[in-house]
């Protein structure tokens, strides 16, 4: 995502299931991605604030 506002993070599961939302809870994204661990999780916008449309999830599983 060309010009994009982004931020890798760690995320734990304990159930196998990734939830990304936004924070109007407007919309929720629900998605299985494996057995429970630690996975890397990066998320990018288009724009941040009010005037985003688009969203770029990327999970993989955990490397040291």
């Amino acid at each position: 995502m060309s010009g994009a506002l982004s931020h890798p993070t760690d995320v734990q599961s304990f159930d196998g299931r990734i939830a990304v939302g936004d924070i109007e809870q407007l919309t929720r994204f629900v998605h299985r991605v494996g057995d429970r661990g630690e996975f890397d999780m990066h998320v990018a916008v288009d724009s941040p604030g009010a005037n985003a449309t688009a969203i770029d999830v990327t999970i993989t599983p955990h490397s040291d």
